[in-house]
C-alpha cells in the first residue's frame, strides 16, 4: 500500500460532488468520525474552486500528515494594488488560491490589517477585486493574505483564474 500522498493525477480522480471539477486536495480530518472513517480509506477532501468539503473513498491509499493549509497556493506572477486605511501600495501576487495569496511587497502593512486587493492575470482583461482581506502573516518582503469578503462577481472571476492556473499546472 502507498504511504505517500497521491500525485496530482490521483487527486484529480476525486471530483467535487458540488461543482463536478476534479481539483480537490486532501483536507485535515476533523473529529473522531473522520478518524474512524479513514481506517476504511474514506478521507475528507476540499475543492480548490468552490470550497466544498466532502469525503471520498480512496481504497488502498494511506495518507501521511499534510500541510494545515486547506487550499493549495499556486505559483503565479501578477501585479497587485493594495489599499488599506488612507494608504495605497503595490506588489506582486506570487502565490494564489481561492481563499488567499502571498503578496510580495515592501509596504509596511501590519499583521491584522484589513486591505483591499485588485489584480489581474497577464493577458487578461478581467480584474479581480477582493473587497476585504486580512494580513495574516508578514515575512521579509512579503505578506500572507486571507480573503474575507469577495463579491459574487469577483469570486467567480477568482475561481476562473484559479482554474486556469490549475489547468496550466496540470499541462506542465
Amino acid at each position: 500500500m502507498p504511504t505517500t500522498p497521491p500525485s496530482t493525477a490521483e487527486i484529480e480522480a476525486v471530483p467535487c460532488p458540488r461543482c463536478r471539477r476534479a481539483f480537490a486536495v486532501r483536507a485535515a480530518r476533523e473529529g473522531m468520525l473522520e478518524r474512524l472513517l479513514s481506517l476504511a480509506y474514506v478521507y475528507p477532501f476540499r475543492c480548490q474552486l468552490c470550497r466544498h468539503r466532502y469525503r471520498a473513498l480512496r481504497w488502498g491509499v494511506r495518507y501521511q500528515r499534510h500541510s494545515r493549509r486547506q487550499f493549495e497556493r499556486l505559483p503565479t506572477q501578477m501585479p497587485v494594488k493594495l489599499i488599506w486605511g488612507d494608504q495605497e501600495g503595490s506588489g506582486l501576487v506570487s502565490e494564489l488560491s481561492i481563499a488567499g495569496a502571498t503578496v510580495e511587497t515592501d509596504q509596511p502593512i501590519p499583521v491584522g490589517q484589513a486591505v483591499q486587493l485588485s489584480f489581474r492575470s497577464s493577458g487578461e482583461d478581467v480584474e479581480v477585486t477582493v473587497d476585504v482581506s486580512m494580513i495574516r502573516s508578514r515575512r521579509a518582503g512579503e505578506v500572507g493574505v486571507e480573503f474575507t469578503e469577495v463579491s459574487r462577481e469577483h469570486e467567480e472571476r477568482l475561481a476562473q483564474l484559479v482554474r486556469d492556473l490549475l489547468e496550466r499546472m496540470k499541462q506542465a
